[in-house]
């Protein structure tokens, strides 16, 4: 019998008389059980199914946002999407939370994160989100140029659904006062563990 690769078919021979089924403890993860036949069984009794599982060598990634791929940053809490205040592409100017718009002039909320832990602005690779100041809890995100050193202020990773600062250690991206309007800023502040949907972010495509 031919062996797919990455399956395991244990016959009959490894069991005691009479058959048994077996079945390993269940993962949390990966693609459904596979049932195989083992043949050749030399007690001359059919040989049941036997099931078995396929285990996956990497664990599923939580991250869904693409390196090198320009797309908004949705936010759960109101739905609303980073963008340059007022469309004032110039270092300094404040990040808030507006309406998704489209076309052309959806081009200041599109953002790319890169592999290195800068987000830019779409077009504008020298642009980056930064933290105002360099500061700590409460201080505003804005856009600033792409410095080449003592640039903590201005890397981000993303855990889960947070976009967490390297700078300060615990601090995340978060809609401030936890506002519902249009125009709300974005600041860094403390990971919450509860009523935190204001600190929590999608990068997405168009929808």
């Amino acid at each position: 019998m031919t062996q797919s690769p990455g399956v395991t078919i244990i016959t009959q021979q490894q069991f005691a008389s009479p058959p048994q089924q077996y079945m390993p403890p269940p993962q949390n993860f990966g693609p459904p059980p596979v049932t195989v036949v083992a043949f050749g069984n030399p007690g001359g009794y059919p040989s049941p199914p036997i099931t078995t599982f396929v285990q996956p060598n990497i664990m599923p990634p939580v991250v869904m946002a693409s390196n090198g791929d320009a797309r908004f940053i949705r936010c759960h809490d109101t739905g609303f999407v980073l963008d340059v205040n007022h469309g004032n592409i110039r270092t300094g100017t404040h990040i808030i939370l507006w309406h998704k718009k489209h076309g052309h002039e959806a081009n200041n909320q599109k953002w790319v994160l890169t592999h290195d832990g800068f987000i830019h602005l779409q077009g504008h690779h020298n642009l980056v989100l930064d933290i105002e100041g360099g500061g700590g809890k409460g201080s505003k995100v804005i856009l600033w140029e792409k410095k080449h050193h003592n640039n903590s202020n201005q890397k981000w990773h993303v855990e889960g659904h947070f976009i967490v600062s390297r700078s300060h250690h615990g601090l995340v991206m978060d809609v401030e006062g936890g506002s519902h309007q249009q125009g709300a800023h974005l600041i860094v502040w403390e990971r919450k563990h509860f009523h935190n949907h204001n600190q929590k972010f999608s990068f997405v495509h168009g929808w």
